[in-house]
């Protein structure tokens, strides 16, 4: 069963959900898309990319283009960008197709949600968290109109809004975040228990992102347990090289350090970059995240290590080109890495 929503961390390394189409002008996914759409479920998010914006290109080439392929593409096109870490460019694709949805469509049609959750996950990459929140409480008053409070992809919202607060309180916002954060994972984790049974792919989201509120309250054992709940659902559903089960190692390899098993986390962390790198290339943020987790490691547990500054001087170069200098992920690798011993 190929997933219809496909997961990448932001800041904190909690998993948001993000919307594709999962049809074009309410029809099914037709031939000439087949393959940028096996692509995308396959994490291959460049060739996606190339292959969402040849369609794209096309039919805004035509004399007279459908508004509902120009709305599905751009918003097809923003998500891939999305997930090869282009976020400014993926934020434009997925405007402009919420630009055409509601020319359209109105204010509170359910297509709209695709777009919502994009954007918002755009602005969740960005650290633009309050924008993020708002995107995401429109899709969530959509879905819950249309779909009742209870509707898987109610959710997906749920779990989006909780990786808002937990990436504010892991950018310094306070403590109390990570309540807020919890309270929506665990609707989001009983509404998929009920609806769509122990062994779904949405279940990743709810048992990652509760395994981030347990390893912020240093409770790193249990963390595993949703970490490793997140990651045996993965391995069936997407493949031991999909660049969500990257993600997963990196967030094991967390746990295992909070846990002080260096030797096991470092373990994680080196899967993890071998996933991240081969699919997303060397310069992606998520591939930041783990230098700057392995530099953490060889930091604390290998003092005077010169693997540590070298870490995070990589995690560092990264950011600062994908993410800027006032990023706060940007902004604590720098403090990490001027911290160190000279």
């Amino acid at each position: 069963m190929k997933p219809t929503f496909i997961a990448l961390l932001a800041l904190c390394l909690c998993l948001p959900a993000l919307a594709q189409d999962k049809k074009q002008g309410g029809a099914l996914i037709p031939p000439e898309l087949a393959a940028a759409k096996k692509a995308y479920d396959e994490g291959k998010y460049k060739e996606a990319t190339l292959l969402f914006g040849k369609e794209l290109i096309r039919e805004q080439n035509k004399l007279r283009p459908s508004w509902e392929k120009l709305a599905h593409l751009n918003n097809q096109v923003g998500l891939c960008l999305l997930h090869t870490g282009l976020y400014d460019r993926a934020l434009a694709f997925s405007e402009k197709s919420l630009e055409i949805r509601l020319k359209h469509l109105g204010l509170e049609h359910l297509e709209l949600v695709a777009s919502y959750l994009n954007i918002g996950g755009a602005h969740l990459k960005k650290g633009e968290f309050d924008k993020a929140l708002k995107s995401f409480n429109k899709s969530l008053v959509i879905q819950i109109k249309h779909l009742g409070k209870d509707h898987p992809s109610v959710a997906i919202s749920y779990n989006n809004i909780g990786g808002v607060h937990l990436h504010k309180a892991g950018a310094g916002f306070g403590r109390g975040e990570y309540a807020k954060a919890l309270e929506f994972f665990e609707k989001a984790l009983a509404i998929d228990l009920k609806k769509l049974g122990p062994n779904h792919i949405n279940l990743i989201y709810s048992y990652n992102n509760i395994g981030e509120i347990h390893r912020a309250n240093f409770k790193p054992k249990k963390a595993l347990e949703f970490y490793k709940k997140a990651l045996a659902i993965m391995l069936k559903k997407l493949g031991p090289t999909h660049p969500a089960v990257a993600v997963c190692h990196n967030n094991i390899g967390l746990a295992h350090d909070g846990n002080g098993d260096w030797d096991e986390a470092l373990k994680a962390y080196q899967k993890s970059l071998a996933i991240s790198i081969k699919q997303l290339g060397g310069d992606h943020p998520n591939v930041a995240k783990t230098y700057n987790a392995m530099a953490n490691g060889y930091a604390y547990y290998e003092k005077g290590s010169p693997k540590a500054k070298l870490y995070y001087e990589k995690a560092l170069a990264i950011r600062l080109k994908k993410l800027g200098p006032n990023h706060p992920s940007t902004k604590l690798t720098k403090r990490l890495l001027d911290r160190l011993p000279k």
